[in-house]
């Protein structure tokens, strides 16, 4: 009877560890940086929007000056040589 009880807490730890694999991933996944385009990129050139284009939607970018930055997370703004 007590090898029972072993194995229905360990069913339960395995369930426990699954859970917060699985919290981890999700809360990984809904903290990625969105596509986020700067109101100004609407009329940028066709270059730039090719460029952002290529990056795909997994960073955030604005548009300054002229000059294309993407963001990667890290909250460090990297100026997009395209």
């Amino acid at each position: 009877m007590s090898w029972i009880k072993r194995v229905r807490w360990l069913n339960y730890l395995i369930i426990w560890i699954a859970f917060c694999l699985l919290s981890a991933w999700f809360i990984d996944w809904w903290n990625e940086p969105c596509y986020v385009i700067a109101g100004k990129a609407e009329v940028a050139s066709p270059e730039i929007k090719r460029a952002i284009y290529k990056m795909g939607p997994r960073y955030a970018y604005k548009l300054d000056d002229g000059k294309l930055y993407v963001n990667k997370g890290d909250k460090k703004w990297l100026r997009l040589r395209y």
